[in-house]
């Protein structure tokens, strides 16, 4: 069965009104967990104790709203899923109630992240520098041929040093 709080929550558990009597005490070996305790909007939290008085109904609640309950076996176990709504963010904190035992557990609710993919045209690569070297070999002799030509001439200009 589906326990719809205020459309913000929703939780599956029976359908029994809490049952746990007033006496029910903390009991010291008593957990009351949330697996996992950080999710995202959409995704389903198991909400879980163990110690608890068996055969017992306990009420739950998320973000201070009734939530639903679950009963307990005979061991004193009981579990619990809610639904984290679309849009939620922060931290909500559940609560586990029978008679006089509270315990509370908290959920980060981390922020859903949408991915979208970028289309690459494909085809040639980008170009960098020129494709024509028509010009580049010309220039390039010339200079080469003019730096020979600096060196000769300075060369025949420099005195021989006399030993």
């Amino acid at each position: 069965m589906v326990t719809s709080v205020g459309a913000v929550f929703a939780g599956t558990a029976g359908a029994q009104t809490p049952t746990c009597t007033a006496s029910a005490a903390y009991n010291p070996s008593a957990t009351f967990t949330a697996t996992p305790s950080t999710a995202t909007a959409g995704s389903t939290v198991a909400l879980a104790g163990t110690g608890w008085p068996a055969n017992s109904t306990i009420a739950i609640a998320v973000g201070g709203t009734a939530a639903g309950s679950a009963t307990t076996d005979a061991t004193g176990s009981f579990s619990f899923n809610i639904t984290i709504p679309a849009g939620a963010t922060g931290t909500i904190t559940a609560t586990a109630t029978c008679g006089a035992l509270v315990m509370s557990t908290t959920i980060s609710i981390q922020p859903t992240v949408t991915l979208a993919p970028t289309t690459v045209p494909s085809g040639t690569l980008p170009t960098t520098g020129s494709n024509s070297t028509g010009l580049l070999v010309p220039v390039a002799l010339s200079l080469v041929a003019l730096g020979g030509l600096l060196l000769l001439a300075a060369r025949k200009r420099r005195p021989e040093i006399a030993s």
